[in-house]
């Protein structure tokens, strides 16, 4: 027996055209949407007629507001931007002037005590006798101890050609005499030590005497004329005798006068002197 042939079908075209995908359809049907927004809103644009125009400002009625809420937090975060930058450029330059400040605060310092340094040393240039002299600056840097109950160290010696018995000044007059010259530092004995003498002539009667220390502030007067013409308030001067210290050097002012007694104050300041001359006196 011959097997059956089935009769050829024909293909459905129903079922052909469902076969096409449902993506390809919806593509189809956007792209056609799309195009035909695209041609109305154009013609829209074009158009010039009130309808138009009201709807298009009722648009932008709505869309503004939108827009200018939206934008705040982008507006918000720009500010927070540069305000950070801002401060972070602050800040450096803060630090900068920081610096600065210290910089200057250390050079007006340093130029201060400069300033009071150039001014100390001036002043002993106004006390040194004319004639000829040199002298050597130098700075007390202590008290010294020993037989010598009032005594300073100062910090030039030999090297800076300082010797014993050269009178010692300051800004305000004579201070003492060097005792002890060592190579780069020396001792100075005071006029207000009791081991001290120093002559001196009064500057308005011209009496000459003697002053002498007593291990005290103030200095007493000894051989003084019988008849004395001295009175408070005169101030003495080294008077040069003895070849020790030289003429014309401020010691100090006659304070008070009892009887024989005469009590001279000296000029130097002892709790604020720093700077002294050392004075090499040619006779």
């Amino acid at each position: 027996m011959l097997p059956l042939r089935m009769p050829a079908r024909r293909p459905n075209r129903a079922v052909t055209l469902r076969a096409i995908p449902t993506r390809q359809w919806a593509g189809r049907l956007g792209f056609v949407f799309l195009l035909t927004l695209a041609v109305a809103l154009f013609a829209l644009g074009r158009a010039n007629n009130g309808t138009v125009a009201n709807f298009r400002a009722g648009v932008n009625d709505v869309l503004v507001p939108v827009v200018d809420v939206v934008s705040k937090p982008v507006d918000a975060a720009r500010d927070v931007k540069l305000w950070v930058s801002e401060m972070a450029g602050l800040r450096a330059e803060n630090l900068a002037l920081k610096s600065q400040v210290a910089q200057l605060m250390q050079w007006q310092s340093a130029a201060t005590e400069l300033r009071a340094e150039n001014e100390a040393l001036r002043k002993l240039i106004h006390v040194v006798p004319a004639g000829k002299v040199s002298y050597v600056a130098a700075r007390i840097v202590g008290e010294s101890g020993g037989p010598y109950v009032r005594s300073s160290l100062i910090n030039g010696g030999l090297e800076d050609g300082i010797a014993n018995e050269q009178a010692v000044v300051s800004a305000e007059g004579l201070v003492g005499r060097v005792v002890d010259a060592g190579k780069s530092s020396s001792r100075v004995l005071l006029i207000t030590d009791i081991n001290s003498r120093v002559p001196v002539i009064s500057e308005r009667s011209r009496e000459r005497s003697i002053a002498s220390g007593n291990n005290s502030d103030v200095l007493t007067l000894d051989y003084v004329e019988s008849g004395s013409r001295m009175e408070p308030g005169e101030r003495l001067l080294t008077s040069g005798d003895g070849g020790v210290f030289p003429p014309g050097i401020p010691v100090g002012v006659i304070s008070a006068i009892n009887g024989s007694i005469v009590m001279v104050q000296p000029l130097t300041d002892w709790n604020r002197m720093e700077y002294v001359s050392v004075v090499s006196y040619e006779f």
